[in-house]
């Protein structure tokens, strides 16, 4: 016995919406949250891609957007770092 046949699934006409145009101007070209440039890793003025290590970096205006108080705060969004005793 076959089952019982169902009319084809017809998709119905998407309607066309307006088009929309997004425009924008960039601010002042200082890094935010995204380091350049790392002085530390190698203890010289290196781009963070010629750092042949992984480098986490967590930069002043993250600090201070977020009102980091104490290390622990500071280390809050670096990935695989843990803080306790």
């Amino acid at each position: 016995m076959q089952p019982p046949s169902r009319p084809p699934i017809v998709p119905e006409e998407a309607p066309t919406l307006e088009e929309v145009v997004v425009t924008g101007q960039t601010g002042p070209q200082e890094p935010a949250y995204a380091a350049q440039e790392t002085r530390t890793a190698t203890k010289t003025r290196t781009l963070l891609l010629e750092t042949p290590q992984a480098v986490s970096v967590v930069t002043r205006k993250l600090i201070e957007d977020e009102g980091v108080q104490d290390l622990e705060g500071a280390l809050r969004n670096v990935a695989g770092v843990s803080v306790g005793g």
